[in-house]
């Protein structure tokens, strides 16, 4: 499963294929709590977090401390 916890970036790197500016949206907990308790019930083993930038999401160590 790959999470795009934010659409927010703060590069601007010439192979990404992402249209992420600056500003944008960050995911919110319910859904980041959502997405790994489906990811869980459906066996996925490996969650992906990231954006954007996912360094940008205030929450970026909450969320990964979810994944444990």
């Amino acid at each position: 499963m790959y999470l795009q916890i934010t659409t927010r970036c703060n590069m601007a790197c010439e192979h990404c294929c992402y249209a992420c500016l600056k500003t944008g949206a960050d995911m919110p907990r319910e859904v980041v709590v959502a997405a790994l308790d489906l990811a869980a019930r459906l066996g996925d083993e490996y969650v992906t977090i990231g954006g954007g930038e996912p360094t940008l999401h205030k929450h970026l160590w909450d969320y990964l401390g979810l994944t444990m």
